[in-house]
């Protein structure tokens, strides 16, 4: 039996924050030191964060991102760690995965498979990287000289190769040529964004490409909303020979969460002596080798575990405050401000963004919700009227009845509530609109254009 203790860890980073990105990193590596790991897989673009855009191609930033990973190399000691980083080789951009084994980077695999589709624009900054290419790239402020490519790395006897997120949603897969070179352990760093049942695509993704090209299958996703254009789930999965191992909580408000299990290495190799059909391919094989002996985990091996599903209305409430909370907080704003109609959408609204004080409240200590917030100096997380800034803006078409509905929600918040007369700024608009047509607007005649009037004034 060979085994091994392995972890992802999900992060909730920011695009160019360097410093804040940097401390979730190490947090991530010290919380896997304390609990004696092996390898630790990080997510796709977790030094410099996934949406950059058009600053990736700032030398200031590639150099910037090098910098800080030599800062994490030297945090690697006994530990193999996997994390996203963009480099520069031959004048183009990829979007890569560094190998990092005790202070040592092994090199840098680049993604094959680009997202650009939908919210993704990937091509428009990185080159996509053709299957079984390899090269050499020198990195002058490393001073030194890496292998780069369609890499698969060997330590101890344990071999570990990449797909990198959208690598492996297509036909023709890295995962097919590792199968064929006897990978181990397959690992997919992503940054994926929310959609309603994704989980379940997932999870049929991991457990079948582990059972199908026989291996262990790690999955790690960014976590919260970046930028404020993505939701990101940071979904982590750990599979083996078919068989879950381990599983998050979606949509977490901690900046770093992090799973392990115990795996035998030997379990999936068996498996694959079994098939009469299996042969081994040694075209197109790149191995970087590094012998070292890795520390033996203690523990019993991990068994597997059954996932449970967030419902459709879980999954909504979780993204949706979370992406609220965190928009907030990168914005460095303070609080929400809600037009609170008394109708249905307005008041959700209202809803959702007390539910992301409390969710934050609940899942963060008073010392951790407090560095989140330290750009607000006189915040006070025990009076919700700070966070939640409600507003009815009455006309003369408004009932009762809206308004004592708004009221009531908004008491009931603990949200600050407040009343304002916008008639008489109706009014002049549509003096406006009369005097543009040359006659007096009326609700018989003019109905969807009073509404939009009294709409656009609010």
């Amino acid at each position: 039996m060979l085994k091994l203790k392995v972890a992802t860890a999900t992060l909730n980073q920011t695009p160019l924050d360097w410093e804040n990105n940097y401390k979730n990193i190490i947090t991530a590596i010290e919380q896997a030191r304390k609990q004696n790991i092996n390898l630790l897989a990080l997510p796709e673009l977790a030094i410099t964060g996934y949406n950059c855009e058009d600053a990736f191609f700032s030398e200031e930033v590639y150099t910037t991102a090098i910098n800080f990973l030599e800062k994490v190399k030297q945090n690697t000691e006994d530990i193999i760690i996997t994390i996203g980083v963009p480099v520069i080789y031959e004048n183009s951009l990829y979007n890569t995965v560094a190998v990092i084994y005790n202070k040592q980077i092994l090199g840098f695999v680049p993604k094959q498979d680009l997202a650009g589709d939908g919210i993704y624009y990937e091509p428009r900054w990185f080159k996509k990287w053709d299957a079984g290419k390899t090269g050499k790239i020198k990195i002058p402020s490393l001073n030194n000289e890496f292998p780069i490519g369609d890499l698969i790395f060997e330590i101890n006897n344990v071999r570990i190769a990449f797909e990198i997120c959208e690598d492996a949603w297509n036909g023709v897969r890295p995962a097919t040529q590792h199968y064929l070179h006897n990978v181990d352990i397959i690992i997919n760093p992503s940054a994926s964004n929310f959609s309603f049942g994704k989980s379940k695509t997932r999870l049929q993704l991991v457990l079948e490409s582990s059972r199908a090209f026989k291996c262990t299958y790690l999955y790690t996703n960014l976590v919260g909303n970046e930028e404020g254009r993505i939701i990101f789930d940071g979904e982590m999965l750990i599979a083996q020979d078919g068989e879950l191992l381990n599983y998050n909580e979606l949509l977490q408000f901690n900046d770093v969460q992090l799973i392990s299990a115990v795996v035998d290495i030997h379990k999936p190799r068996i498996s694959k002596r079994k098939l009469f059909n299996f042969k081994y391919d040694d075209q197109n094989l790149n191995i970087i080798r590094k012998e070292d002996s890795l520390k033996t985990p203690v523990e019993s091996l991990t068994k597997p575990v059954e996932y449970k599903f967030l419902t459709k209305e879980e999954e909504f409430l979780r993204a949706e405050t979370l992406a609220l909370f965190d928009y907030m907080r990168k914005s460095r704003s303070k609080g929400f401000v809600i037009s609170l109609s008394g109708g249905a959408d307005s008041s959700t609204a209202a809803i959702l963004c007390a539910l992301s004080i409390k969710r934050a409240k609940e899942q963060l200590s008073e010392i951790e919700l407090q560095k989140k917030l330290k750009y607000w100096k006189d915040l006070d997380l025990n009076n919700t009227k700070q966070f939640l800034f409600c507003v009815y803006q009455k006309t003369k078409n408004n009932s009762e009845d809206t308004y004592n509905a708004a009221k009531e929600l908004a008491t009931e918040l603990g949200a600050e509530f407040q009343l304002w007369d916008i008639q008489p700024f109706v009014d002049e608009y549509e003096k406006i609109v009369e005097k543009t047509i040359a006659r007096k607007l009326q609700w018989e005649k003019d109905d969807l254009a009073k509404q939009n009037l009294q709409a656009r004034v609010r």
